[in-house]
């Protein structure tokens, strides 16, 4: 249970980080969104926020494990349905427009990494939280 803890821990401030590190990145003009189809960087422009509430979601996930809180329980469930609600979006999003085969193959993997990501952690987060609840309510009775 403490190696999953750990990992658990991890993976919640790697979200969080990846989350602003990616957005600090296309804020200041070092990966450019270009409009390859009409309305493309409108859509893409309305993802900081979302984005911003899944690294809340996941630092306070991380915080409250390492307080060993039961409110790391419904941080988790947040964070991880917020991944899989971005993921889904976000493949749909390029399978609809057609857009995915305007990029380059480096941006397709890069793409589609970061969607196996949302989905894979999106997951892990649901499961693993869904699972602490018996810890911190068995701590109780």
């Amino acid at each position: 249970m403490k190696q999953s803890r750990s990992f658990s821990i991890f993976l919640a401030f790697f979200t969080s980080a990846m989350m602003l590190l990616y957005w600090g990145l296309v804020t200041a003009g070092v990966t450019p969104l270009e409009e390859l189809i009409p309305g493309y960087k409108a859509w893409a422009l309305c993802y900081p926020l979302a984005d911003g509430w899944i690294a809340i979601c996941a630092f306070l996930t991380g915080f409250f494990l390492l307080k060993k809180s039961e409110k790391s329980i419904l941080y988790g469930l947040l964070c991880g349905s917020s991944l899989i609600f971005l993921g889904i979006t976000a493949t749909t999003y390029l399978l609809y427009t057609g857009i995915l085969s305007m990029f380059t193959a480096g941006e397709i993997i890069f793409k589609l990494g970061m969607r196996v990501f949302h989905f894979a952690a999106g997951t892990y987060f649901i499961i693993d939280s869904w699972k602490y609840r018996y810890l911190y309510f068995a701590e109780k009775k």
